[in-house]
């Protein structure tokens, strides 16, 4: 699984069981194969985006593209909102572009929102909601321009067929003053958002490894940003035969480190520090990886793994 866009913040692997780096793995044989195993991930980064801090506004604006290839899709959309310790929450416009027939369901508990939207977009949401129907627009400027004369826009983001999106409005504290968009931006804590269509996962088996131990590899690539971040991987293994021997590969850059969440003993194989949910403040250090998929395919072989059920 070799997700080359979007670093996962959480990745959840649904793995139906089947079935030295340098030198040794460059003669590892391994060819790997779409498999059928899921793997749905998390992710704060989005194809453009930016956030802003706006402390004094007091009605503050967000803006969401949301690009669908499906001619009908659904999505369900949260808004949050820290405690504020009693304060009067400030007023909130979240305007939706749809270029495609949305089906939206919202959640916004507690939050004083107004919601304007294009015609695509099918609204499901709780009572007390302001709406608004936009106009006609056909660029992104345009909706951008007309979100501007109602306030400062506190976050944009394009999301390519998005199936759940978590919104946070707390202020990003390090952010600029004014929302410039950005390329393949990285929301950080203010947005995370899942994809429609999970990410391709593939598997094979080593070959002259005998016995049935399994690997699955995870491997996150550098982002836009190279802050500090944990990644949260969710591991559930089904198997009609009981459960498996199997490693976990996690391989990543030196800023990631990884929360592990897993339904079945299994042996951890990381780079940076991994805790497990269970006992979250334990942190136990990895070591280096090699970053190719070869590489990673020969670290398994190294594992005396006799098949790569996903990557």
């Amino acid at each position: 699984m070799d997700r080359r866009t979007l670093p996962p913040v959480v990745a959840l692997l649904l793995a139906v069981c089947s079935l030295r780096p340098t030198s040794l793995a460059e003669t590892v044989h391994c060819d790997l194969q779409p498999v059928d195993a899921k793997v749905t991930y998390v992710t704060s980064q989005v194809s453009k985006g930016c956030v802003a801090q706006v402390p004094n506004a007091t009605l503050e604006v967000h803006v969401l593209f949301l690009e669908s290839s499906r001619d009908l899709s659904e999505l369900e959309l949260t808004v949050q909102k820290s405690n504020q310790n009693g304060t009067q929450p400030r007023e909130v416009l979240l305007v939706l572009s749809a270029n495609k027939n949305i089906l939206l369901r919202l959640q916004a508990p507690g939050i004083p929102l107004n919601l304007a939207f294009n015609p695509t977009l099918i609204f499901q949401g709780p009572p007390g909601i302001n709406t608004t129907q936009l106009p006609p627009f056909t660029t992104q400027n345009q909706f951008l321009d007309w979100a501007k004369t109602k306030g400062p826009i506190v976050s944009v983001a394009e999301l390519n067929d998005p199936q759940s999106v978590l919104l946070r409005l707390d202020q990003a504290p390090r952010a600029p003053s004014s929302c410039n968009l950005e390329p393949l931006m990285d929301m950080g804590h203010t947005l995370d958002w899942s994809p429609l269509t999970p990410t391709s996962v593939r598997g094979c088996r080593l070959e002259g490894v005998p016995g049935h131990k399994e690997a699955h590899i995870v491997r996150v690539l550098p982002g836009t940003e190279a802050r500090p971040r944990t990644v949260t991987v969710k591991v559930e293994l089904r198997c009609a035969s009981g459960g498996p021997d199997a490693v976990l590969i996690l391989q990543g850059p030196p800023y990631v480190s990884w929360l592990i969440d897993a339904n079945h003993n299994m042996q951890i194989w990381t780079t940076g520090e991994y805790s497990f949910k269970i006992f979250p403040k334990e942190n136990i250090r990895g070591f280096p990886l090699p970053d190719t998929p070869q590489g990673l395919l020969g670290e398994a072989w190294r594992l005396n793994a006799s098949m790569v059920a996903s990557f």
